[in-house]
């Protein structure tokens, strides 16, 4: 993921674009084990796994509008 996320910036914001990304992926992790803890003492176990499918699902979604707005993007581009 972090290599996607650098190279898709300008070389000269390459150490912006991993710090962005480093620092997101940080907050993620340390918000992850509060909020499954929070849902197994409400909703019991079962619920981080539902959770996690959901975050999933959500995930793919978001790739798949990203990949066709790039399609669409590159509809003009020349081909190699």
């Amino acid at each position: 993921m972090g290599v996607e996320a650098v190279r898709r910036v300008a070389r000269h914001s390459r150490g912006l674009a991993i710090g962005g990304f480093i620092a997101f992926f940080d907050i993620a992790l340390g918000l992850t084990a509060p909020v499954a803890g929070v849902l197994a003492s409400g909703f019991g176990y079962r619920s981080i796994f539902l959770a996690g499918a959901a975050s999933c699902l959500l995930a793919l979604a978001m790739v798949g509008i990203a990949a066709a707005g790039r399609d669409k993007s590159l509809d003009g581009a020349p081909h190699h």
